[in-house]
């Protein structure tokens, strides 16, 4: 792609577009490093809409505002596929920092985008629960991918026992040399084919 001809900002035009605000904390709290760019930038985009909703009077019996924001919506506008779109929700309720409550076949369901403002000053860590949420989709995550990659070895007709053994014992916390080489091996993707 060839580079375009931009000007420069001058003066206060700056401020004549529209952001989508990405809240700091989320980039500069310790408890959020793990989060993805792409979950805080959906974050960004769901505090907009929430905003819009407070404006048009949407909230629940229980006067806590509420957004649509529908995965096809979501997917057109961080340009990402469905799969990928339902991960970051995921992310972003592993987290607490979203809700989600179905209406049903038809309709999208209701986003409650929660109140983070009492992390920003409270300097402790996240709610227990919710950091077990995480730990918990973060190792399913891990051993899904494993899964994946494994099943994909074997099909291929690549899959040595040693290695077989590499990903037998890939959670115990003493690797011996044979073992680390193994894994040096397997994320190289260098495999031998053995007939």
């Amino acid at each position: 792609m060839e580079g375009l001809s931009l000007d420069y900002f001058y003066g206060m035009q700056a401020e004549m577009f529209s952001f989508i605000r990405i809240p700091k904390i989320l980039i500069k709290d310790g408890r959020f490093e793990k989060m993805s760019n792409d979950a805080k930038m959906l974050f960004g985009l769901l505090l907009d809409r929430m905003s819009l909703s407070m404006k048009n009077r949407w909230f629940d019996e229980e006067d806590r505002v509420y957004i649509i924001y529908t995965t096809d919506e979501i997917m057109v506008d961080l340009n990402i596929g469905s799969a990928k779109c339902v991960k970051l929700l995921k992310e972003l309720e592993a987290y607490s920092l979203i809700e989600r409550k179905k209406q049903g076949v038809p309709k999208p369901d209701i986003i409650y985008v929660k109140n983070f403002s009492i992390l920003a000053n409270d300097g402790q860590e996240i709610p227990k629960e919710a950091a077990a949420k995480v730990r918990g989709w973060r190792q399913k995550k891990t051993i899904d991918s494993e899964e994946k990659e494994a099943e994909n070895s074997e099909d291929s007709g690549v899959f040595s026992k040693s290695k077989q053994a590499c990903f037998e014992n890939r959670n115990t916390a003493v690797f011996s040399k044979s073992k680390q080489a193994c894994f040096e091996n397997r994320n190289k993707r260098v495999f031998k084919i053995k007939t």
